[in-house]
């Protein structure tokens, strides 16, 4: 991975809903620093994370608008 030869290190804040499955939706890049560099690793991570879903009235919903940010560091 180039970034790693590079030492490259940064974050990618993400927008996103989490469906009534727990699943997260709708993911966007909000901030990237550097931009583009992670944003793909970001979502494909993000992807693959489960919630509890969201139950209002024993009932699950779509919670909607919550954000992540995920930070990339080289190990020290």
């Amino acid at each position: 991975m180039k970034s790693v030869r590079e030492k490259i290190e940064g974050s990618v804040t993400m927008s996103f809903d989490v469906n009534t499955s727990g699943k997260p939706i709708n993911t966007k890049v909000i901030k990237a620093e550097p931009v583009k560099i992670f944003d793909k690793a970001a979502i494909r991570s993000l992807s693959k994370w489960r919630y509890a879903p969201k139950v209002v009235n024993g009932i699950a919903v779509v919670d909607e608008d919550l954000e992540m940010t995920i930070d990339f560091n080289l190990a020290k």
